[in-house]
């Protein structure tokens, strides 16, 4: 039993070391993406937008107001929600203990306006506007072998399996809204950039009646915050591999600077995400990154192994002449 649990404490451990490893460098390019993305944002507002008639398609636009229009009606079958702009039906499954997304289905109200400003379906889809899951499951159908448990609707009898109805309501918020200018005539869509990570959808929405420029540098200090996190995390990983490089051959203050230092060299290359980049590079430069990074730690590790094999070779009394500190 002992053998068994330290066994799996191996495993554990080096489990963490590898997530750790990996997750710090995937950190990092997230936050520098998301703080790319809003520099685009503050690169292309256009302020005030009052003036309609002076913007075109694909200008970004900041408006001020609360949501107004008509709630949208869901297919005759399934029930029906007052008051609400967007219902999603989210489907999840249960494994290992958690609740995990499966498939949805999303309906949005075609006749939403914010200050004037008609918004797309798609738009809404992707603001992140306040919702609640639905506490009034009257009208529900539970499908054949599915059971109402308020307010799920489940299956079977293990309840694996579950889905429930997301309301986006209108309500009386006040909301400020950056959204991009579509081609039709006093129309918001999401913003669409060139940093998309695979998704094009984008709007930066906020509670209240903000100026443009304090609701974006809002979001450049939490994305420099983020990236300065992210770069303190990931030199603490470098100096944790290169400290357990250096081993026993050095001892004290000794392999605690020569840790730090080469942690610092070996994490440098991921100082490439602080450019001020403009395009989906980010892919690229992580996997650039980490390659060479993974170049430099060999380098290290061999100028190290080798120090150590010619001062195990130094004849008694000789001086060694190579030292790898």
């Amino acid at each position: 039993m002992t053998s068994y649990l330290a066994e799996k404490w191996k495993n554990a451990k080096a489990g963490m070391v590898l997530v750790a490893t990996l997750g710090m460098p995937a950190a990092l390019g997230m936050a520098a993406h998301d703080l790319a993305v809003t520099r685009y944002v503050e690169r292309h507002l256009r302020h005030p937008a009052t003036n309609a008639a002076a913007l075109r398609a694909g200008d970004l636009v900041a408006v001020t107001g609360r949501v107004s229009g008509k709630p949208v009606y869901l297919p005759q079958a399934l029930p029906q929600f007052r008051d609400a702009m967007m219902v999603v039906q989210q489907f999840e499954h249960r494994r290992k203990g958690r609740w995990r997304e499966d498939d949805r289905e999303i309906w949005v109200s075609d006749s939403i306006t914010l200050a004037g400003w008609a918004l797309t379906p798609d738009l809404i889809e992707h603001a992140q506007f306040d919702w609640h899951l639905s506490s009034d499951c009257t009208g529900y159908v539970a499908p054949a072998g599915w059971t109402v448990k308020c307010p799920y609707v489940v299956k079977g009898e293990d309840a694996r399996r579950r889905f429930s109805y997301r309301i986006t309501p209108l309500n009386d918020q006040i909301y400020t809204l950056i959204a991009q200018v579509s081609d039709s005539l006093r129309t918001l869509d999401s913003i669409q950039h060139p940093l998309s990570r695979g998704r094009d959808d984008l709007a930066v929405l906020a509670h209240g009646s903000l100026e443009p420029q304090e609701l974006i540098g809002d979001a450049l200090k939490k994305g420099v915050a983020g990236m300065v996190l992210s770069s303190l995390g990931l030199v603490t990983v470098a100096y944790g591999w290169m400290y357990a490089l250096i081993g026993g051959g050095f001892g004290g203050f000794r392999r605690v600077w020569g840790a730090f230092w080469r942690g610092i060299i070996v994490a440098a290359p991921f100082a490439g995400f602080y450019a001020d980049i403009q395009s989906n590079l980010f892919i690229p430069i992580g996997f650039g990154a980490m390659a060479a990074a993974f170049g430099l730690a060999l380098f290290f590790w061999y100028r190290v192994d080798k120090a150590a094999k010619d001062k195990s070779a130094v004849a008694p009394g000789q001086i060694p002449t190579t030292d790898a500190r």
